[in-house]
C-alpha cells in the first residue's frame, strides 16, 4: 500500500463511486500521493494500521506541523531532564 503501483481498493463501493464521477485512476498511486503531500506540507507522517477479524486498514492523517511537534517534544524532554 505504501509503495503503490498496485491498485487494491480497500472499499470497492467508494472506488466505484469515484469512477462514476471520473475521479480515480486505479494506478495504485493514491496512498503514496497522500504521504508525499503530507511530507511537502511538513505535517506529521500518516500512520497505517492493519487490524484483523474484521479486516480493517486504518490510515490516520493529522494536520499537525511536524517541526512544531518535534520542537515541543524536545522542549518537554529538556524540561524533564533538569
Amino acid at each position: 500500500m505504501r509503495r503503490g503501483g498496485e491498485s487494491d481498493p480497500r472499499n470497492k463501493t467508494f472506488m466505484k463511486m469515484f469512477n462514476l464521477v471520473n475521479i480515480g485512476e486505479r494506478s495504485g498511486s493514491g496512498v503514496p500521493n497522500i504521504f508525499n503531500t503530507w511530507e511537502d506540507q511538513g505535517w506529521k507522517e500518516p500512520v497505517i494500521e492493519e487490524r484483523f477479524d474484521p479486516n480493517r486498514t486504518i490510515l490516520t492523517l493529522e494536520f499537525v506541523d511536524k517541526t512544531n511537534k518535534e520542537k515541543a517534544a524536545k522542549k518537554s524532554g529538556e524540561e524533564t531532564s533538569e
